[in-house]
């Protein structure tokens, strides 16, 4: 029996109040009844607007990566070689620090993705290679300067969103220290 839509709900009102929950309570809170109840709806009335929790997830997922892009371009705009990299690192950082749950979806790599998450998970890459690419790295030199990145950066934001940097000597500091070895690295790939 399919339930008829509530007035003023969308599927975009739905996705965005179930990313609030998921980075307010986490990603293992989301349920559609908990977004419901927050919205002040029955569970089914859901299902006009969105595939169950499976499809829910998978537009969360598209929206982490859509924004995602959006900031590392913003980030990178009109900047070039060592700068373009601070400024890369510090919008992943803090879209990690605002969008743990959402962050956490992205990181995920399925054979089953569609073409429109393939797309925007291709921006994100093409924004990185333009980043590298002035260090004069192609082919496989510029896919391995990626993954080294991209592996530094997510597991310093992962162990700090996860408190893992209990030490007095603030996080702010090892982070911009980082920062300065990728970009010391990156003129010296080998």
């Amino acid at each position: 029996m399919l339930v008829p839509p509530r007035a003023g709900l969308t599927t975009e009102i739905v996705v965005e109040t179930a990313m609030k929950i998921a980075d307010k309570e986490g990603i293992a809170q989301l349920t559609l009844f908990r977004i419901a109840e927050e919205l002040g709806v029955k569970s089914p009335s859901l299902y006009e607007h969105v595939d169950g929790i499976e499809g829910l997830i998978k537009l969360l997922r598209l929206r982490g990566l859509k924004i995602m892009a959006r900031e590392f371009q913003r980030a990178v705009i009109g900047v070039s070689g060592d700068e373009a990299i601070r400024r890369f690192a510090d919008s992943f950082r803090s879209f990690v620090k605002e969008h743990p749950s959402l962050y956490s979806l992205t990181v995920e790599s399925d054979i089953e993705d569609d073409e429109e998450i393939r797309a925007v998970a291709g921006e994100i890459l093409d924004t990185i290679y333009a980043v590298l690419r002035i260090y004069g790295l192609s082919g496989e030199k510029l896919i391995h300067a990626t993954r080294y990145m991209r592996s530094a950066i997510h597991g310093f934001v992962s162990l700090e969103i996860s408190g893992g940097f209990g030490l007095e000597v603030s996080p702010d500091e090892s982070f911009d220290l980082i920062k300065e070895v990728i970009v010391s690295n990156m003129k010296n790939w080998l």
